[in-house]
Formats: C-alpha cells, sequence, structure tokens
C-alpha cells in the first residue's frame, strides 16, 4: 500500500481528506469499484469513472485514502485549497504541474492549475514582456527628401537638433540654445524652406514635436507628422540608430578640439555601404568636395531598388528571432499594459485602434487614455469557469438518463458564468466609474491615481 504518502498531511487534515472522500459521490463509487473488481470492459463502468480507466491498476485504497501511485486522489471540495497551495510561490505553469504530480491528483488537474496560474493578479502584473514581433519597417521612400526623421539629443549639457533625410540617410545637425517647441519647429522650417517640402516627418512623443507650435508648423507646411509608440524607439529605429552613431562623432569631436562641421561634412560624404553612395550623392545627386580628391557619377536606379533589397534583408535578419504576429485587440477587450519604468504590467481597457501602426488607445483605472503599441499590450485572462459546477455535475452524471449523458459527452467544456471575483485593483472608487461589458462598476484604487503613463 501506499501509506508513505499520506504521512506530509498533519492528522487533522488527514481526517478531513477522509471525510471528504467518503461525501465525494465519485470517488466513493470508485472505492467500490476498487475493491469489488474492474470490469472486463470500460464500457461496463458508469460514465463518470471512466476517466480512471486508463490507470486503474496504479489505483489503491488506504485508510479510507485513494492512492494513484503516489499520489493523493484529492475530492473535488478540497481541490480549491489544494489549488492555493501548488501556486503560493508564483511558479509558472509547467512548474506547478510538476509540484502537483509529485503529490496529489483529480480529473483535470492540468486545466485547473492553468486557470490558477493565468488567473492569478500577482502573476499577471510582473509577468514577462511580449515575445519579440516581427519587423515592421518603414515604407522606403522613392526619392530625396521626401521623409524626414528627427530627434533631440545631449552631449556634456548640451542640447543638439538631428533630422535626417530617410532616402538618402543626410544628416543635419543644430546646437540648440532652448529646446522649446517653437525652436524646433522654426530650426525645422528651415531645412524645408531650404529643401523643400517633404511628405512626412517622424518623431517621438517628446513635447518639443507636440507641442503647439510644431503642430501649427506641419499644418502651415502640410507636412504629415508620425510619431513612434511611447516608450518603444524600437517602432523609429531609423532615428535612434543615428542618434547613436552622430552623438557619438560629437562627443569625440568635442573632446579632442575637432571641427564639427568638418566631421559632419566626411559622414555626408561617406558611402553608405559597398552599393550605395554617400548620402550627399543621393540627396544632390552628385558627390560633394572635401579636402580629399573625388569624382561624381549621376544617380542610377539601382540605387533605390538596392535600397529595397537593403530593407528586405534587414527584414528577414531581424525576424529570424521573432514570433509571429500578436493577435490584433477589439475595443472594450481587457488587458494589462507595461509600465516601463517599474517594469509591471497594469489593467486597462482597450477604446480604439489608432491609426498609427500596431498601436492601440487604451484607458487606465484612473481614466487617462493613452496610446500604446501592441507589444506593450497583453490579453487579460479572466476565469470564466466556476470550477465547483463542473465538479457537481459530475458528480450527478450517473443519475442523469442516457440523452443526457450523450449531450454532455458532446459538450466537454465547462459552463461559463461571468466573473465576480473582486481585484485589488476594484477595490477603491475613483471617479470618473469605468464599467465593464456586463454593466459592473470597476473600482480604481487610489494609488494609480497619479498612475500616467
Amino acid at each position: 500500500m501506499y501509506t508513505i504518502a499520506i504521512i506530509n498531511f498533519s492528522p487533522d487534515k488527514q481526517n478531513t481528506l477522509r471525510a471528504e472522500t467518503s461525501k465525494d459521490l465519485k470517488l466513493s463509487a470508485l472505492k467500490e469499484v476498487i475493491l469489488q473488481g474492474w470490469p472486463e470492459k470500460m464500457q461496463d463502468l458508469p460514465k463518470h469513472l471512466r476517466a480512471f480507466w486508463a490507470f486503474r491498476d496504479e489505483l489503491g485504497i488506504e485508510t479510507g485514502v485513494i492512492f494513484k501511485g503516489r499520489q493523493v486522489l484529492i475530492p473535488d471540495s478540497m481541490t480549491e485549497s489544494i489549488l492555493k497551495q501548488l501556486h503560493s510561490s508564483h511558479q509558472g505553469i509547467e512548474k506547478t504541474r510538476r509540484l502537483a504530480r509529485e503529490s496529489v491528483y483529480w480529473i483535470k488537474m492540468n486545466d485547473d492549475i492553468e486557470k490558477m496560474c493565468r488567473s492569478c493578479s500577482v502573476c499577471i502584473e510582473y509577468q514577462d514582456a511580449n515575445p519579440k514581433e516581427p519587423l515592421q519597417p518603414h515604407k522606403v521612400p522613392t526619392k530625396p527628401w521626401q521623409s524626414l526623421a528627427s530627434d533631440l539629443f545631449e552631449v556634456n549639457g548640451r542640447h543638439y537638433l538631428l533630422t535626417v533625410d530617410r532616402y538618402s540617410k543626410f544628416p543635419m545637425v543644430d546646437e540648440m540654445h532652448t529646446t522649446s517647441s517653437h525652436a524646433v519647429a522654426q530650426k525645422i522650417q528651415a531645412y524645408v524652406s531650404l529643401f523643400g517640402r517633404p511628405d512626412e516627418i517622424l518623431t517621438d512623443n517628446g513635447t518639443q514635436y507636440t507641442g503647439e507650435a510644431f503642430k501649427q508648423f506641419t499644418k502651415e507646411w502640410g507636412v504629415k507628422h508620425i510619431t513612434s509608440s511611447p516608450h518603444y524607439p524600437k517602432s523609429n529605429g531609423f532615428i535612434e540608430r543615428h542618434v547613436r552613431h552622430i552623438k557619438s562623432i560629437v562627443k569625440k569631436t568635442l573632446k579632442y578640439g575637432g571641427n564639427l562641421q568638418m566631421a559632419l561634412l566626411q559622414i555626408r560624404a561617406t558611402p553608405i555601404d559597398s552599393k550605395l553612395p554617400s548620402p550627399a550623392e543621393l540627396i544632390f545627386g552628385r558627390p560633394v568636395t572635401t579636402l580629399l580628391p573625388s569624382r561624381t557619377d549621376p544617380g542610377k536606379e539601382e540605387h533605390r531598388l538596392h535600397l529595397e533589397l537593403r530593407t528586405a534583408h534587414m527584414k528577414e535578419h531581424h525576424d529570424r528571432n521573432s514570433r509571429k504576429e500578436l493577435p490584433p485587440l477589439q475595443p472594450g477587450q481587457h488587458v494589462t499594459v507595461l509600465n516601463k519604468e517599474r517594469g509591471t504590467w497594469h489593467p486597462a481597457t482597450v477604446v480604439e485602434k489608432s491609426t498609427e501602426p500596431r498601436s492601440y488607445i487604451v484607458q487606465t483605472p484612473n481614466g487617462n487614455q493613452i496610446r500604446r503599441c501592441r507589444s506593450h499590450l497583453r490579453e487579460l485572462f479572466k476565469p470564466h469557469m466556476q470550477i465547483n459546477e463542473r465538479r457537481n455535475q459530475l458528480a450527478e452524471a450517473p443519475q442523469q438518463t442516457q440523452h443526457q449523458e450523450d449531450c454532455n459527452d458532446s459538450a466537454e467544456t465547462i459552463t461559463e458564468t461571468p466573473c465576480t471575483t473582486t481585484t485589488n485593483y476594484e477595490r477603491q472608487n475613483s471617479p470618473p466609474p469605468t464599467c465593464t461589458r456586463s454593466g459592473r462598476v470597476i473600482n480604481k484604487p487610489s494609488r494609480y491615481k497619479d498612475f500616467d503613463l
């Protein structure tokens, strides 16, 4: 027998386990089958006991408790408390399953463990980031100065504005004595008056680009303003790479007393790669004159074709380590949003899909509406299954008609009921009230009133 497996329970728990096992209709019927002997065919068993047929040789009884090998068969009334003990360390689904297999067992134990782990509020808050998505590159411009990208950076307390033509990679760098929205708009307006009006400009969501002065500039000049996802610089990786490169050049030049403008000239005159000419030659159609001997060549159509091939190769290289694209979200769907500063996930509700790629407008518990990329949003799992109802139905199965048994066979899933569990985020009132699709008011915690992502 398997008396060693019961030693880990205290005497009180052993008595409770025996009593609940005797009260459980399904386990009581199973004990009778074990004592009287198993039939020759599984079809001779009652339907609610057929799940035990596959491992019938492992079942045994000791002191009123049923064992499956070294595992104790837990009655339905005790599974909830056992689940809480199994997940007390907040391990993942597989780790919790492995721990359970060492000591306990009940029908559909793995499913119940998965629901417990996915609905755990602590695990949801501190879960890992979403996996890397396939690269979604911006469309390659068809001509110079059609699409610009801009950003600000700081070196030794001095602020610089970097603006780059996305077709030619031609950089323009200016030191800014003030970084107001008006100053940035005036500087880029000077570029536009010199080189012509671009179709679009890509920036981050800094106040310099979201201020009223910059908005007025883009409106007057008819320039489409595209912003990257907040806290997600990868969505505008082009300008981020150029900031990293130009910032390094500025640091070295200033430290050793070099000429910054001459350094920028050499950058603009350096070929992009072995098949693409310099940024200056791409934007002007000719090489620029430097302190070195040079020759000029007319622009070629294959440059654009090679740019597209280069982008395709970059996407292919990126996608080797990425997974499939995350599924789209629907308005009203409950999600969690990543707080990049804290590295934690917090509840929100999808309001609508943003016009920007892979971006959504979501509403936080304090009523603020923010925009986040899909990679920073995770679908919130809400348990809609009442385990006790399913177990009661299984216990009553022997008393049902054959017709009802057939219906139950064709509908294996558990009856869904609205979730009424109140999380820690819903215990305090914070106007304005937010309701779920079922009409329940969500009470927001006061500690998130200053939560501004």
